[in-house]
């Protein structure tokens, strides 16, 4: 179990500062969480996984937004696209695009990849023009 939650802890690390930046000039609000396993905590607890814990880090911090954890594991950019236009359905101040880590285990061709963010980024966009949007990169 320890090992599970490294992973999401290192990243929760890495990017609540990054999230509290994005979200500085905003006191309340509503943030998405588009990722794969990760964000939707595969082999951890729900309250363990990151998006529940970077919603108790900004509670703690006093800031009023609300996390939407649209994490699915095994999802690959291609199903991100496809399930963009339901998320914009409703407001949202930042989007985290935590997605292309599965891309790169099926084997599916980077431009394909960088095809469908840029095609997530630029809908979020259309329908958001002022949404803040952290890209959340995998190495491989």
């Amino acid at each position: 179990m320890k090992r599970l939650l490294i992973v999401p802890l290192v990243w929760l690390c890495a990017i609540s500062p990054l999230v509290g930046r994005l979200a500085a000039d905003l006191s309340k609000g509503r943030i998405v969480i588009l990722g794969d396993s990760l964000a939707a905590g595969y082999g951890v607890e729900e309250t363990e996984a990151f998006p529940a814990l970077l919603q108790q880090k900004l509670e703690e911090a006093g800031l009023a937004f609300e996390i939407a954890n649209a994490g699915v594991s095994g999802d690959t950019t291609a199903g991100g696209l496809r399930r963009i236009n339901w998320l914009l359905k409703r407001d949202l101040n930042v989007l985290i695009l935590e997605l292309g880590g599965n891309d790169g285990l099926r084997g599916i061709a980077p431009s394909e990849t960088k095809r469908n963010l840029i095609g997530i980024i630029q809908k979020t966009r259309e329908k958001y023009p002022e949404v803040k949007i952290l890209l959340a990169g995998m190495q491989m």
